[in-house]
């Protein structure tokens, strides 16, 4: 017995990249409320290991897709937010914020700053930075 289900679609707005010009191929995104959030990723090399990443702290641009409007917002670049060469990210949310955290991963895990995204002014700022003390305990000292 097989069960067949009919099912359509609607077209909500455009895609993001009939909108904007220069688009990166990689983005992070995060729904927050009524906003589908875009966060470009550029390509940096990591000439010390012969290969390179796509990451969003080295600046970029933001934009979001108004759900209720169904449309898209201006898109809004943001500075670097480190120059250092083996940083990694993720990208998450928490309480409705979104949240970006820097670590390395050479010799272990190590986190080195947590940024919350301003949603107002459209650009990444500092929670704070951890410190790993010789006791090997994890502290986040807030600004």
């Amino acid at each position: 017995m097989s069960i067949h289900v009919k099912m359509s679609f609607e077209k909500i707005g455009e895609p993001a990249k009939a909108i904007f010009d220069n688009m990166e191929t990689y983005h992070h995104s995060a729904l927050l409320n009524d906003h589908l959030w875009i966060f470009s990723r550029k390509y940096k090399e990591q000439p010390l290991h012969n290969w390179g990443h796509r990451v969003s702290f080295c600046g970029g641009y933001s934009a979001y897709f108004d759900i209720g409007s169904k449309s898209w917002s201006s898109k809004v670049e943001y500075p670097s937010l480190s120059v250092e060469e083996n940083l990694e990210e993720v990208l998450f949310m928490l309480n409705s914020n979104i949240f970006l955290l820097l670590y390395t991963q050479f010799g272990g895990i190590n986190f080195e700053r947590l940024l919350r995204w301003d949603i107002d002014e459209r650009n990444w700022t500092t929670v704070g930075d951890f410190k790993v003390l010789l006791s090997c305990f994890l502290f986040l000292h807030l600004k």
